[in-house]
């Protein structure tokens, strides 16, 4: 179909990422190009033994409660096996995630290489898109 043209004249790859698609997966699916199997993370909880705990990921902190893991960038590094896309691409890069998540060991590991700004609720969201 002629609509669907500029798609098929663009691909340049393929993008898989898990199903279901839970967003912790699929975030690091879109952040490093990688699907689960690569970088390790399965779901919104892991088990990490490095840490002796079960981790929500995204947060980077403890699954039963308590602060944020500390951030040390080998450890996180070791634990998301797969490099972010952002350094190697010769674009500048922008993530938009919520604004608790900014800073977070996941955050800081996962947008290497662009430039990260935080936003709270839909319009925070849009406002952050549109002043970058």
């Amino acid at each position: 179909m002629e609509r669907f043209r500029f798609f098929s004249d663009n691909l340049r790859g393929e993008l898989t990422s898990v199903f279901p698609s839970t967003t912790a997966s699929a975030l690091t699916t879109l952040a490093t190009g990688e699907p689960s199997l690569r970088h390790g993370v399965t779901g919104w909880f892991i088990c990490i033994p490095e840490l002796g705990s079960v981790s929500q990921i995204l947060h980077w902190r403890p699954r039963h409660g308590g602060g944020e893991y500390p951030y040390t960038g080998e450890i996180s590094r070791t634990l998301l096996r797969a490099e972010p896309i952002f350094a190697k691409l010769e674009a500048r890069c922008l993530v938009v995630v919520p604004q608790g998540m900014v800073g977070s060991g996941y955050s800081r590991d996962n947008s290497r290489g662009a430039q990260v700004t935080g936003y709270n609720g839909l319009p925070g969201f849009c406002r952050a898109i549109d002043q970058h």
